[in-house]
């Protein structure tokens, strides 16, 4: 079956290479030798066979395809550069951290987003700025990946900018993913702005459930 999809990636039908990238990605080990030839599908001019095979690359764990997959990140269609994305946040290579970066300022919200979420994934803190400054995005969505993104650093630097995202801003599923954050960052600033959550007759119950959970978490890392 192997070498039947081996040959079928280069079949003169698009539709027949993106089901063979498809299926390579989920025989799982056993596909290892078809790596070579899905890093050559990367470059295939149909858009369905590049995500396909950027998704069994990721599927194959083949960390030899990340320099090639940084580069679809420029690719003009958007599933390609999502695929990518989504790919890269798997592998965690740092060599991805500044041309994620550089796709922030993609026109795609969906795409911003999915890279705000893959940079905290990674986890270099030279993302942490940028991921601050994307909480001033002007699609709640996007800073809502900021907020996410942050939680996943954990650094000191975003509990300030997250504090007065959780005071001030008017989307509530945001305030609530801030608040998360704030609990994984498990920083003891945060205490006194999550108690006035708790305490705010106003607020939304389930902003106040996830305010008192993230205290909770501050104060077991403390106590650890």
């Amino acid at each position: 079956m192997i070498k039947q999809l081996q040959k079928q990636l280069h079949s003169r039908s698009a539709k027949d290479r993106a089901k063979a990238a498809e299926k390579l990605g989920q025989l799982g080990e056993q596909a290892r030798p078809c790596v070579p030839d899905l890093i050559e599908a990367l470059n295939d001019p149909e858009r369905e066979v590049r995500v396909k095979a950027t998704l069994a690359l990721s599927f194959l764990e083949a960390v030899e395809a990340v320099s090639t997959i940084i580069q679809l990140l420029k690719d003009e269609n958007e599933m390609v550069r999502s695929a990518a994305v989504g790919a890269l946040s798997f592998f965690r290579d740092a060599q991805a951290v500044q041309p994620l970066i550089k796709l922030l300022a993609d026109k795609n919200h969906e795409i911003r987003d999915r890279t705000l979420r893959a940079l905290g994934r990674i986890g270099d803190p030279v993302a942490v700025q940028p991921l601050i400054q994307a909480l001033n995005d002007p699609v709640p969505f996007v800073r809502w990946g900021a907020a996410v993104g942050l939680g996943f650093l954990g650094s000191p630097e975003a509990i300030e900018p997250l504090i007065s995202l959780v005071l001030c801003d008017e989307d509530r599923s945001l305030r609530w993913r801030a608040v998360e954050a704030l609990g994984n960052i498990g920083n003891r600033r945060a205490i006194k702005p999550l108690r006035r959550i708790i305490n705010d007759e106003n607020e939304d119950p389930d902003v106040q459930m996830a305010a008192a959970l993230a205290l909770n978490k501050i104060k077991d890392i403390k106590t650890a």
